[in-house]
């Protein structure tokens, strides 16, 4: 076993650590022995069920009861603030329907409920990290920057080592939690499957087409030193009818970067067209996001496009005089932004998804057809069969917000962690800094821009009347 000497580097090390090492435990027993922080993100949330049972009856007065009295509280609120969900839609008669607040019980048994615990998890504790690491670096900065050893050898007393590690975990955790959303067959149609493994193809040909024909594009991203780096091959270029052509080296890397944005795609695309603009400011009692949650969500997905944009200069670096570095860290925060705010935004995007029973019940129950005793018994089974399936599948809904908003993160952690010189340390042993470089900024931006295009797409859908495109 190997003894690591005590030096002044290897102490000054430990006590660089020895801080963020202590807030991962801090923040560890807060999120995980007092109360989890999905739960308090997803609690609460409003689920809808047609009472049947004694026990449905019972707990549906319960919720009607709990609701009035908070209808009561609410009206010596501020104007404009949203009214708790109703606890009970319609009277308790035989074509009732109830609104049912989701207990922490309901919530660890739905499926995928693991995955989004972990995903919310690891994606605030490296949001947690990232703030620490910038609040760190500026009182360094503030007292003089860096500090010097006795022999006048300058330290770096900044960097996070524990950050890259978290956030490579964070983002493995996230695509893993994705394909399997995707392609869970008890909960996933097969033509959905079908329509996402087409909207990978696609994106690997757009992603490939872009790096090929595009060098300032492939530039941005230091293609061809990964490449170079990579490969260990002396990359030449050469000029054909006013076009770059690129090595073989550098083909590669192209061709692996795609294939990661292929995969994105795929795994992104469902959730993404599940994303819809409500009339926020009607039915509000029952439906619909509040004023801050109808923000957070339209902030949510108006960020990604600013993240996308920080990779091309004329848009970003050259408008505003940013430095190299200056532009480095722009790019790393937006992405943390982004996700922080998707991440804000998950409970919004599930209760638009539970929300969608209720409105299901209002076009059965209010078609103006009238139907016999036995159609009216099977339209009410059917709609209590959609409702059922909708409150099982709140968790997967829950996963397929979360799980891009901890990629964005991770990814924008990653860019921050190779600032600080050694946040690559561990991972180096696997590839060069520069190739992990360009993998966090490529996923990220990729990640980002399919996100964004996807939910505006499936938006205006929406708007003209197409519906959820999946």
């Amino acid at each position: 076993m190997a003894i690591i000497a005590s030096t002044p580097e290897n102490d000054a090390a430990v006590l660089a650590t020895l801080p963020y090492l202590l807030l991962t435990i801090a923040f560890t027993f807060l999120a995980v022995v007092r109360k989890s922080v999905s739960l308090s993100l997803m609690e609460g949330l409003t689920c809808y069920i047609l009472p049947e049972t004694d026990e449905e009856r019972w707990r549906a007065r319960i919720a009607k009861a709990t609701h009035e009295k908070k209808s009561s509280e609410s009206k010596r609120r501020a104007k404009g603030a949203r009214a708790p969900p109703a606890g009970n839609i319609d009277e308790l008669g035989e074509n009732s329907i109830a609104a049912i607040a989701m207990t922490k019980n309901q919530l660890i048994l739905k499926p995928f409920w693991s995955h989004v615990d972990r995903l919310v998890f690891f994606a605030c504790l490296v949001i947690v990290h990232c703030v620490a690491r910038e609040v760190h670096a500026f009182v360094v900065a503030s007292d003089g920057g860096a500090g010097s050893d006795a022999e006048g050898t300058t330290t770096t007393t900044t960097t996070n080592v524990l950050l890259a590690p978290l956030a490579a975990f964070s983002a493995v955790s996230a695509m893993r939690a994705l394909v399997r959303a995707a392609i869970d067959p008890a909960s996933t149609p097969a033509v959905e499957r079908h329509v996402a493994v087409a909207a990978g193809f696609i994106g690997f040909a757009f992603s490939l087409v872009f790096l090929l024909s595009s060098p300032a594009f492939a530039r941005a991203f230091e293609v061809a030193e990964t490449a170079r780096l990579t490969a260990g091959a002396t990359l030449a270029e050469t000029r054909a009818f006013g076009m770059e052509i690129v090595t073989l080296a550098e083909m590669q890397v192209c061709v692996a970067l795609s294939a990661l944005a292929g995969f994105i795609n795929a795994a992104l695309f469902a959730p993404a067209t599940r994303v819809d603009a409500p009339s926020w400011d009607e039915g509000r009692g029952f439906v619909g996001a509040s004023v801050a949650r109808a923000t957070c969500l339209r902030v949510a997905i108006t960020i990604p496009f600013v993240a996308m944009i920080a990779w091309f200069d004329p848009l970003m670096r050259d408008p505003l005089g940013l430095s190299e570095s200056a532009l480095a860290t722009a790019k790393a925060a937006s992405l943390v932004v982004a996700g922080a705010a998707l991440l804000l935004a998950t409970p919004s995007l599930t209760q638009g998804f539970l929300d969608g029973a209720i409105i299901t019940w209002y076009e059965v129950q209010h078609d103006g057809i009238a139907l016999d005793a036995s159609a009216a018994l099977a339209s009410r089974n059917a709609v209590r069969q959609k409702l059922m399936v909708t409150n099982r599948l709140a968790c997967k809904v829950a996963t397929q917000a979360a799980a891009p908003a901890a990629l964005f993160v991770s990814c924008g952690a990653l860019l921050l962690a190779e600032g600080d010189g050694a946040g690559f340390s561990v991972l180096n042993r696997i590839a060069p800094a520069v190739a992990w470089r360009t993998i966090a900024s490529y996923v990220g931006w990729w990640s980002c821009a399919s996100w964004a295009f996807t939910t505006c797409a499936s938006i205006a859908g929406h708007n003209v009347g197409a519906g959820a495109l999946v």
